[in-house]
């Protein structure tokens, strides 16, 4: 005889929680990956309003130009407020510069840069075994 009476029909098997599907896993991680990106694309840019220099610094400067800006153009601008080029970057529209002037990051915005951030010394990005590059800084020279 077997176990279960075929008047009662077949026996219900006691019922598993379910699991979230794999699908639901997925856009979990997708929009917790999109969510983390955008905060710190937010952050980044925050941070880079927030350490610009003022615009009447003079000295060494990492100058930020528009992306995708023709190097003639970078360059006719950098000469238009008179600057030396110190080097370049990994980014052909992010340029180390310097001029001694007291109104020199203002006529660079003038010019066309984005803004203007202290470069720090030290950091670099590598790019086939030579340096270039800088980082944001807020530091002033005392």
């Amino acid at each position: 005889m077997t176990d279960s009476d075929p008047a009662q029909g077949p026996q219900a098997t006691p019922s598993t929680p379910t699991s979230p599907s794999a699908w639901s896993q997925t856009a979990v991680a997708f929009w917790a990956l999109t969510v983390g990106v955008l905060a710190m694309m937010v952050l980044s840019v925050a941070l880079a309003l927030a350490t610009r220099l003022p615009q009447d610094f003079s000295g060494t400067v990492l100058a930020v130009f528009p992306p995708r800006t023709p190097a003639d153009v970078v360059f006719d601008a950098i000469d238009q407020t008179d600057a030396r080029v110190i080097r370049a970057t990994l980014f052909s529209n992010a340029w180390i510069i310097e001029n001694t002037d007291p109104d020199f990051v203002e006529r660079l915005r003038d010019a066309g840069a984005i803004g203007a951030w202290k470069p720090v010394s030290g950091v670099s990005f590598a790019v086939g075994g030579c340096g270039f590059g800088s980082i944001l800084s807020n530091e002033l020279p005392s």
